[in-house]
């Protein structure tokens, strides 16, 4: 064979790599739609969303201001589609801001959530007397 030219096997081989390509493309596209449906369905699915506030190491702080904080950044969509009350989305920091910045006297906060129940445990600062 001639120096440059292509020969049979090379085309063979060009064709089987391109069909290698494609059907790598069509592989990563399905994957992709159907990660997006999952993902889709564990943000949308009204069996992750938060239905209960719980409290835990109230003394001071009153419980219905928590829960109105609580709800406030819970409530609406991320990007108008997703509700934030998702139990893997919450806005953590921003609950967390939020109820530290209305009442100074809460030293320590942690937020978990259970079954579809938020749990937000509190330690207060020592009372002075």
């Amino acid at each position: 064979m001639r120096d440059g030219a292509i020969g049979k096997r090379d085309v063979v081989h060009s064709r089987l790599r391109q069909r290698r390509i494609k059907l790598r493309l069509v592989f990563f596209a399905l994957a992709l739609v159907g990660l997006s449906f999952a993902l889709n369905h564990l943000l949308i699915d009204s069996r992750y969303e938060i239905s209960d506030l719980q409290f835990a190491g109230l003394v001071e702080v009153p419980q219905e201001g928590l829960r109105k904080l609580t709800e406030k950044e819970i409530s609406g969509y991320y990007a108008h589609i997703w509700p934030k009350a998702n139990k893997y989305t919450y806005p953590r920091e921003a609950i967390k801001l939020s109820i530290l910045e209305a009442y100074p006297g809460i030293s320590d906060l942690t937020l978990r959530t259970r079954d579809n129940a938020l749990i937000i445990s509190v330690v207060e600062y020592p009372k002075k007397n």
